[in-house]
């Protein structure tokens, strides 16, 4: 079996707009900016993709903390949300898989 990487996780949000989903992050983190690059039931194909990349030596639990973070935000404001990482099973909801199927 192979080690699961913490280094990086795709959360795929199905919204109307990157601004919505910054600014629900935003709010449900208590920041003014984010960090982040604004460049039906097929996640894959929902319109708005947040990238998540960790450093270098960053603790894994820190890793899967701030990611269930982010997905229980977007959940919380009604955004349908799934993580595609190595440690999906480790998030809520299998990353969110299991809350749309």
């Amino acid at each position: 079996m192979s080690e699961k990487s913490y280094e990086f996780c795709k959360l795929y949000v199905q919204a109307d707009s990157v601004d919505a989903v910054v600014g629900a992050l935003s709010v449900g983190l208590g920041v003014d900016r984010l960090p982040l690059d604004q460049s039906g039931d097929d996640f894959v194909r929902w319109p708005v993709l947040v990238e998540l990349e960790s450093p270098d030596g960053v603790d894994q639990a820190e890793v899967v903390g701030l990611t269930s973070r982010l997905l229980e935000i977007l959940w919380g404001t009604d955004y349908a949300a799934v993580a595609s990482c190595d440690f999906e099973d480790e998030l809520p909801y299998d990353g969110g898989i299991r809350r749309i199927r």
